[in-house]
């Protein structure tokens, strides 16, 4: 893969991120999976029209695509890190909606989902401060 192209290993890490298989981005943007392939390993380099079907079905700009891989994301939490927070989250009882958000991201790590930067980090901000009222609450 040493010869791929810097768009081939955007298109690819951005599939990644996602969380699209190459049938799925196939299908998204109207191609065959052997086109993905192809562009993905560097045997093949996309025409514009082709590059716009590919952002679109990631949900990201043709700007977005041609800077490259998408920026470091926060890892997701263990299995363990994720019965924790539900713990916590389940003893504040005034704490539905981060419950709520917190069952969602569950559900989704477990059907092995990614999330993006941005809902992981709102999920991050709304465990904190769930976690502030709860010592709040304690004073």
């Amino acid at each position: 893969m040493d010869d791929v192209s810097p768009l081939a290993r955007a298109i690819r890490a951005w599939r990644l991120r996602v969380g699209f298989t190459q049938v799925r981005l196939a299908d998204a943007s109207k191609l065959t999976k052997q086109t993905i392939q192809n562009i993905e390993v560097g045997r093949r380099h996309p025409e514009e029209n082709t590059q716009k079907e590919i952002a679109k079905a990631l949900g990201i700009t043709l700007d977005q695509l041609y800077a490259g891989p998408p920026p470091e994301q926060p890892t997701l939490r263990t299995d363990e890190e994720l019965a924790e927070l539900e713990a916590f989250l389940k003893s504040s009882s005034h704490l539905k909606i981060a419950n709520d958000e917190l069952e969602m991201l569950r559900k989704s790590h477990l059907h092995g989902r990614r999330h993006t930067q941005q809902s992981y980090a709102l999920m991050l901000m709304t465990i904190r401060a769930a976690k502030t009222e709860a010592k709040k609450a304690k004073r």
